[in-house]
């Protein structure tokens, strides 16, 4: 096995502009091309959303909220990366 897909909505994680969500044995999530299987972000952040207009939001010192069948992440700090891992800045595309 390559690697192992985020769990989103009781399955696999859905794919968005050709990644997915990946996760490590630790918990941490990166992401993976879904046209090759290779890992393109490796597992780092404790908190991942899935990619929209190039960019994804990602954060860390994180922590799950339950709210009430359904959490959430809460964390520290937040930011958007492009597809190769680097910080874009938090506007609108």
């Amino acid at each position: 096995m390559l690697f192992h897909p985020f769990l989103f909505d009781n399955g696999p994680d859905y794919p968005a502009e050709g990644v997915l969500r990946i996760v490590n044995a630790t918990g941490l999530i990166g992401y993976a091309d879904t046209a090759t299987g290779r890992v393109v972000l490796p597992p780092q952040y404790e908190a991942a959303l899935p990619f929209e207009h190039g960019r994804a939001r990602v954060g860390r010192r994180c922590r799950r909220v339950r709210d009430g069948e359904h959490w959430y992440w809460d964390c520290a700090a937040w930011q958007y990366i492009d597809h190769k891992g680097r910080p874009r800045p938090d506007v609108r595309p």
